[in-house]
């Protein structure tokens, strides 16, 4: 049922928003925070001989804005709080300075306001303040899996990574910090009835405090 569900919905998407971001196809992963089991992946809009490419996994592109969750991470791993003030305003970084995408900036402001609008100077500053190494090694151990390069505009989702690497990422926070290896199987059983690979007790680890994944 979720399955079918996921797979209407993403048709529904891309006929309404499609056509305008002259996008031809979409992919769409469901993992359950407290498994890991994929509940629902969607590779594309179509799926024939010609075409059995799984955009879900195997595609991989700039994640944007979504990737700031873990620059934030990484700061709050580094005794920040969402209370901290930090300063949003025009600067240079060797020759890079992103701009907002309103094209403003609002001076001091609370890491908590910062996030929730998305303000990229803000992101490159925590990723130069942290380091770009630090926000790297925190996006891997809460379950990117692709390599990624350390530099600043990583703070802005510059890298390219899976939807299926962001939505184990984004399922670890969601979890208290518990990472598990993202599961599409859960049992082989023979023709006999005995179970060749059982995955359905797999331990979770521990990536993240509890509170900090609550922050």
């Amino acid at each position: 049922e979720m399955q079918r569900i996921a797979e209407e919905e993403l048709s529904a998407t891309m006929a309404e928003m499609g056509p305008d971001l002259n996008a031809h196809s979409a992919a769409l992963v469901v993992i359950e925070n407290s498994t890991g089991y994929v509940r629902a992946m969607v590779g594309g809009t179509q799926w024939n001989q010609e075409s059995q490419f799984n955009r879900a996994w195997q595609a991989v592109r700039q994640p944007g804005s979504s990737f700031k969750a873990f620059v934030y991470a990484a700061a709050l791993l580094q005794g920040m709080t969402p209370e901290t003030v930090v300063d949003d305003s025009p600067t240079d970084f060797g020759g890079w300075s992103p701009k907002n995408s309103d094209g403003k900036y609002k001076g001091k402001i609370t890491l908590r306001q910062a996030l929730q609008e998305s303000r990229n100077m803000v992101a490159a500053k925590l990723c130069q303040m942290v380091g770009p190494e630090r926000v790297v090694d925190v996006a891997q151990a809460l379950g990117i899996h692709e390599e990624l390069t350390p530099n600043l505009t990583l703070a802005l989702g510059s890298c390219e990574v899976a939807p299926l690497s962001m939505a184990s990422a984004y399922s670890t926070i969601a979890s208290g910090g518990i990472y598990h290896v993202p599961l599409s199987v859960t049992q082989v059983v023979d023709s006999a009835g005995s179970i060749l690979t059982d995955n359905r007790a797999h331990a979770g680890q521990r990536r993240m405090p509890a509170d900090v994944s609550a922050q």
